[in-house]
């Protein structure tokens, strides 16, 4: 058989294998293809599949890139697997460590921490879930469930505590000092918007935590309730002031107090309904400022250019005092014009002040070669010394006055000298100087001598009106050191070195005359006090006899208390106690007490009233808690402390206020004489008290 023969037995024998295998291998690739998206696949199956493709031999040449494809997909199911592995193995660690770390957690004390700790694992075991048998489920399960119970326990102890907190912030703003109207309600918004989030109601210490944020939360309620009444009024006040700023002559500064105004109304805020109308007129007058300023802006804006241009023309002139003296005054000029508040306006101003700050420059270059001239007048001044110091040396002193005058003259000519040297040169030139003087006062000191008796003289007028101060008549005292005084002046003249001391022992003695009379009219002023608190007393019995005695008063009691009335003497509040007096006294000499006394037991009432606001008042001050206060009293004392605050009263002392509320008690007419008593007790208490303080 030759050799074409066998080729041809060989390609019939290759195609009969061809039909054979082909089909097993084209079947087995399409079946291994279909299960490689599975993800649960073994390696056995894979195995299997290699095997019987092996099984099949060694593949022909039309089956090569069947054997090709085939070969790539088992590589790429084998790192597949391989993948799986690797991720089960990880998965099954990454289980074992969330398990393990829960147990930590529900032996460990909870705290936050380990409570996001926790929410990290529970997301971590929803992502395995799927994957994990039933008995490690069933294990973390148990575990979770009793974590959980910690965790409800630990949220409602940080809730707790947050509510503890928010009671501290809450009590905390009400005594914080300085918060605007609108900051201490956004605040206390806040903090009740924080309350309804938390929505905890029972707990360890939960009702009385509630119960305590209610009272504060309650008397905050009430104080910006007055707060906002208070703001209402200073809104009230903002707008007369806003008002009157649309005729003001401030116009330098008339953009600054709007802003200050606009600001303040701003931090007051809400108050109440009545606002909108209230803004309405505080924003048409600000409009009518705002208009004002522009109108006022742009006059100054003309004034402005002006004086740029005078700048401009005296920026490089000489540098002298003429010219130093005139850019001053145009930089005054402008500051008294209006302030900038636009981006244009503030250039105009940097232009302005380069133009000044180019002639200053200059200036203290001029300074700067000054020194060569400070040199030059030393060298001058010492000359000048030396001439001193010769004419010093010879003739009298009436010879060298004029001439050392002369000098001294030409020394302040000179002008200044290196800073270093100023102080020594000058020493020295008076040192040489001094010695004429001293000759001249020595000649003045003996002539000091024979005028001795006349300071003799003023000596003893002197000690007689030092004498006249032991007199208790002032008036008396003021004549007779006028006539003194005139004696002392025809005296003549006296020593120059007594000149002065004549003067201040004499001015001495006026001032103690004056400590004199203030000392007398207070002395006076508390023996009037005493007179208004007897005549009060007086009154206080006249009015008792309305309520005991019949009227007309028999005529004896009449006239007694008549007398007793003539017998002190005027007092501080006269005017006002004399009319109470009169009542009292018309009532009990010509009254009809059966018509008239409904009349004056209706007085009672409304003088008691007043006695007690009084009463409180001076108790407050005296530092005194009354047990109970009526509403009306206690509110009428918070409108006079807002009125205070608001400066709309009159700011008085402790001692002056309680002076104040006494004499206002003394002109309060009849009480009735069942609740006097109790009232005067109250009164000498808190007097007492003031007095210990």
């Amino acid at each position: 058989m030759n050799s074409v023969d066998q080729n041809s037995q060989l390609k019939t024998l290759q195609k009969k294998i061809l039909s054979i295998n082909l089909p097993h291998r084209e079947r087995l690739f399409s079946e291994l293809n279909n299960i490689s998206g599975n993800d649960n696949i073994k390696i056995d199956e894979i195995e299997s599949f290699i095997r019987q493709w092996e099984d099949l031999g060694n593949p022909l040449d039309d089956e090569m890139e069947i054997n090709t494809n085939f070969q790539k997909l088992v590589s790429e199911l084998k790192n597949k697997l391989s993948n799986n592995e690797k991720t089960l193995k990880e998965t099954n660690q990454t289980i074992d460590q969330i398990i393990n770390n829960s147990q930590k957690i529900l032996k460990s004390e909870m705290s936050t921490e380990t409570l996001m700790a926790w929410k990290i694992m529970s997301k971590q075991w929803v992502t395995f879930q799927q994957t994990i048998e039933k008995p490690i489920k069933e294990k973390f399960y148990k575990i979770q469930a009793k974590i959980d119970e910690k965790v409800t326990q630990f949220e409602n102890n940080q809730k707790v505590l947050q509510l503890e907190s928010l009671c501290s912030e809450l009590d905390e703003l009400k005594n914080k000092q300085g918060l605007s109207l609108s900051q201490k309600q956004q605040s206390f918004s806040k903090l009740k918007k924080t309350f309804k989030e938390l929505n905890l109601h029972s707990g360890k210490n939960v009702p009385k935590l509630r119960e305590k944020f209610s009272a504060i939360s309650s008397s905050i309620q009430q104080e910006l309730g007055w707060e906002r009444w208070g703001g209402s009024k200073r809104k009230e006040t903002l707008v007369s002031k806003m008002e009157l700023l649309v005729n003001s002559k401030e116009e330098s500064n008339l953009y600054t107090l709007l802003q200050e105004l606009q600001k303040e109304w701003k931090e007051i805020g809400y108050t109440s309904k009545e606002d909108d109308k209230l803004w309405e007129q505080f924003k048409i007058h600000s409009d009518k400022v705002f208009e004002h300023i522009q109108t006022t802006q742009q006059e100054a804006d003309a004034q402005k250019i002006t004086l740029i241009d005078e700048i401009k023309a005296l920026k490089d002139n000489e540098v002298n005092k003429i010219n130093t003296e005139k850019i001053q005054k145009i930089q005054e000029e402008w500051h008294k014009l209006a302030k900038p508040f636009k981006k244009q306006q503030f250039q105009t101003e940097r232009e302005f002040n380069q133009h000044c700050r180019v002639y200053f420059d200059r200036r203290r270059e001029v300074f700067k070669d000054s020194k060569e001239k400070q040199n030059t007048n030393l060298t001058e001044k010492e000359k000048l010394i030396e001439s001193a110091k010769r004419i010093c040396e010879s003739g009298t002193w009436q010879d060298q006055l004029p001439k050392i005058k002369s000098l001294q003259e030409q020394f302040k000519k000179l002008g200044p000298v290196p800073k270093n040297k100023s102080n020594q040169i000058w020493s020295d030139f008076q040192e040489v100087c001094s010695t004429v003087f001293a000759k001249k006062r020595e000649e003045d000191d003996q002539q000091n001598s024979e005028l001795a008796g006349h300071y003799k003289e003023a000596d003893e007028i002197l000690i007689q009106m030092k004498e006249q101060l032991n007199n208790s008549d002032c008036i008396l005292i003021a004549k007779e050191l006028n006539r003194l005084e005139k004696s002392l002046t025809e005296v003549g003249e006296l020593p120059k070195s007594k000149i002065r001391v004549v003067e201040t022992r004499k001015s001495k003695i006026y001032k103690e005359l004056e400590q004199k009379e203030l000392s007398q009219a207070k002395e006076k002023e508390q023996l009037q006090q005493k007179a208004s608190i007897k005549k009060a007393m007086l009154c206080s019995k006249a009015e008792s006899y309305l309520e005991s005695e019949s009227w007309p008063l028999e005529d004896e009691k009449l006239n007694l208390i008549k007398s007793e009335w003539s017998d002190i003497g005027v007092c501080t509040q006269e005017k006002a106690i004399k009319k109470r007096w009169k009542k009292a006294l018309q009532l009990l000499e010509n009254g009809n007490k059966e018509k008239e006394l409904s009349k004056v037991q209706a007085q009672y009432a409304n003088n008691q009233k007043e006695l007690e606001l009084l009463c409180v008042r001076l108790e407050n001050f005296a530092g005194i808690t009354p047990k109970t206060i009526n509403p009306a009293i206690a509110k009428q004392l918070m409108v006079n402390e807002l009125q205070a605050k608001m400066g709309k009263s009159k700011s008085l002392s402790p001692a002056e206020e309680a002076q104040n509320i006494q004499a206002q008690i003394n002109c309060i007419g009849p009480v009735s004489p069942s609740e006097k008593s109790g009232f005067f007790d109250r009164i000498d208490i808190a007097v007492n008290k003031l007095k210990e303080k």
